[in-house]
């Protein structure tokens, strides 16, 4: 389905009129009355004596802004002139609400033992509680638009500058999309620097200018220095935002197209990439964003092209009389460009057609066209304006080892005796990208593989251990697949055999933190132990092979997340019956 629009009225397109210098008395406005934070609200200014004496005997008037309330002062006083009713009309509409928050704020710390703070807290959220019980839109747009908007103006502000009332505004935001209030006051926040607090309202997505500032200080983030795990969260959170609604969505893409037609510092793979991860977002959130992907990778001048790999993309389904036109296409002298044959879906759809058995039947005829086609994705290389097709031996050889590995893996037979073959083909990434599906499949699936078999399963997992030593950006695919088949259960095994398989994929786990990816290893570890999702044997073989593999020096991130595991009793205990104490201390010292 499509994303959806945001159709939110945009505050901006009815702006409250200013008051200029001579709007405003001149009177002495150096005396400072004092004022409660969070009051209600701005009120209303006049020269009338009618609207001056009401606007005075509000409630709570006198502790307003010190200058809107000496201009309806100065205001009753030309008309009126009567001192003793200006006293009257001020002292009458004190309540003090906010002096009796502080004195309910002096009950609970003297006689409810509660810090400051923590009264503080209890006392606002109360209050904000009563505000999202009772805000009324509509309501709110309109007495908005009665008030006074330098007054209104000074008011928000201040109160944005209190992170408190902003989550209030965030939350009512999240429910009432269409408040001009709300939409106007999600601007002023992030006009005032506060877009890191956005990542988490998408409401922030319907004002364009916000989304904007957003979107260029998180790119600027991403793309300032090479991309590792720390950055990961600030990934999905940018993500979240583009994916918020079609608009979103296509202007994040094409800003992210033109930023890659004119890299800076070499950033360009990088920019592309941010774009393909950002498609496979949307595609994970079911949203058919097919005819702009399409139209983004460079390929408008071939309207054939584009209009059969529509056609497979919209149906996520490949079509052979689809895949012999692209075929040929790329055949020719004057091929499209090989973006189109990256795009994350027709490629996952691709290698799920040649790799993973009783997916997708392919004609004998047509088999061809599919491998040539994933071959010059993997291996052609794009120049400014066209394919590059020079580089026929690679192509040639990539196609060969796809062929070899598809014919393999298809048929699901023969492994054992066809491995060697397979582990030549996996130095082809494209290849190991297929095989990982393949061996996913085949140890998940019953029908797959005789996981009572040791030799039989063991032939998979070698596979996987050779491709993490070879294609470091498979390795946060492989580990998501190691969770997967390793919290899965297998109801054909008995409990020992489930174990021993358990115990293989362990080992699999340790061998992707020998080739480097440490720390998301032991954050999933770590997990296994606080949420008991793992027999407790399998942990403590997972840390006696850390303990005999690793050695000084060790980095801090390593020790602190090895520490809990090392320091469990159930682990520690073990390894001590096992070893003895001194042995025991003198493996886990490192992280204790």
């Amino acid at each position: 389905m499509d994303l959806e629009a945001d159709d939110s009225e945009d505050f901006e397109q009815r702006p409250p009129r200013l008051l200029g210098p001579d709007d405003l008395p001149a009177q002495d406005t150096s005396r400072d009355i004092s004022e409660a934070e969070g009051s209600a609200g701005p009120r209303r200014s006049s020269a009338s004596a009618t609207t001056a004496s009401a606007a005075l005997a509000q409630p709570d008037f006198i502790m307003e802004d010190s200058k809107l309330v000496l201009a309806e002062m100065a205001a009753f006083m030309l008309e009126v002139g009567d001192a003793e009713a200006l006293t009257e009309h001020l002292v009458g509409g004190y309540e003090g609400a906010a002096q009796h928050c502080n004195i309910l704020a002096n009950w609970l710390v003297n006689f409810a033992d509660e810090s400051a703070e923590d009264a503080k807290s209890s006392i606002e959220s109360s209050l904000a509680d009563r505000v999202t019980a009772a805000f009324d839109p509509v309501a709110v747009d309109e007495s908005i638009i009665a008030e006074d908007p330098v007054a209104f103006l000074n008011w928000l502000t201040e109160l944005v500058q209190f992170r408190q009332w902003r989550d209030l505004i965030y939350q009512l935001a999240q429910r009432h999309s269409t408040c001009a209030f709300l939409n106007w006051a999600i601007k002023e926040i992030s006009e005032r620097g506060f877009e890191e607090e956005m990542k988490h309202v998408p409401a922030a997505c319907a004002k364009l200018p916000v989304f904007c500032r957003y979107l260029s200080t998180s790119l600027s983030k991403l793309l300032a220095e090479e991309f590792d795990r720390s950055m990961e969260k600030d990934l999905e959170q940018l993500l979240d935002m583009a994916c918020y609604g079609e608009a979103t969505y296509l202007f994040s893409q094409v800003l992210l197209y033109n930023l890659a037609q004119t890299p800076v510092n070499g950033r360009g793979h990088t920019v592309r990439r941010l774009g393909q991860e950002l498609e496979k977002a949307a595609l994970a959130r079911g949203r058919d964003v097919s005819r702009y992907s399409v139209q983004l990778c460079g390929a408008h001048h071939y309207p054939r092209a584009t209009s059969a790999m529509q056609s497979m993309l919209a149906k996520r389904q490949l079509n052979p009389a689809d895949m012999l036109t692209l075929y040929q296409l790329y055949k020719q002298q004057d091929p499209p460009p090989a973006a189109l044959l990256r795009l994350p879906l027709f490629v996952q759809l691709l290698t799920d057609a040649l790799f993973l058995p009783e997916s997708q039947e392919i004609n004998a005829e047509y088999l061809h066209t599919y491998v040539y086609l994933l071959a010059v994705a993997a291996a052609a290389r794009d120049s400014s304006s066209s394919l590059d097709t020079g580089h026929s031996g690679e192509l040639s050889l990539t196609e060969a080892a796809i062929k070899r590995a598809s014919d393999i893996c298809r048929s699901n037979k023969h492994v054992m005796q066809s491995v060697r073959d397979l582990i030549k083909a996996l130095r082809y990434p494209v290849v190991a990208y297929g095989v990982l599906g393949f061996v996913e499949k085949a140890l998940s699936d019953e029908r797959g593989c005789d996981l009572s078999q040791v030799e039989q399963a063991s032939v998979y997992l070698i596979l996987v251990d050779e491709v993490a030593t070879n294609h470091p950006h498979l390795r946060p695919r492989i580990l998501p697949m190691l969770c997967r088949l390793f919290e899965q259960f297998h109801p054909s095994l008995d409990e020992l055999s489930q174990l021993e398989f358990k115990v293989r994929l362990v080992d699999r786990f340790v061998h992707l933190m020998f080739v480097g990816h440490v720390e998301p290893v032991l954050d999933y570890m770590h997990g296994c132990l606080t949420s008991k999702l793992s027999d407790m044997s399998l942990l403590r073989h997972f840390v006696l092979e850390v303990l005999d593999m690793v050695e000084p020096p060790y980095t801090e991130s390593f020790v602190r997340r090895l520490r809990p595991l090392v320091e469990s009793p159930d682990i520690y205990n073990a390894i001590e019956r096992k070893e003895g104490r001194d042995s025991c201390d003198s493996n886990c010292r490192c992280v204790s």
